[in-house]
């Protein structure tokens, strides 16, 4: 359950809230070369793509509630994260 985890602040800034609300993932935490994200879909693998593209690390995929990851996204980015 995403409303029960933290995000790491330093994690949620290695990406946009447009890349985040576009694929539904926030980054949970990131250290050693790699991020840990929650998705809606976790085997969605042009979000991973993207958000190894974006941040140089690679995904550690999780899974969440796409209702959750978008409250997520409304909190640490602010309701102006548009989708593309």
């Amino acid at each position: 359950r995403l409303n029960d985890v933290a995000c790491d602040p330093e994690a949620v800034a290695l990406i946009s809230g447009r890349l985040a609300a576009r694929h539904a993932c926030i980054p949970v935490r990131a250290g050693s070369g790699s991020i840990a994200l929650a998705m809606a879909n976790p085997l969605d693998l042009i979000a991973i793509e993207d958000i190894e593209h974006a941040t140089g690390q690679q995904v550690r995929p999780l899974i969440a509630r796409e209702s959750e990851i978008m409250d997520a996204i409304t909190r640490h980015y602010g309701a102006d994260a548009p989708a593309e």
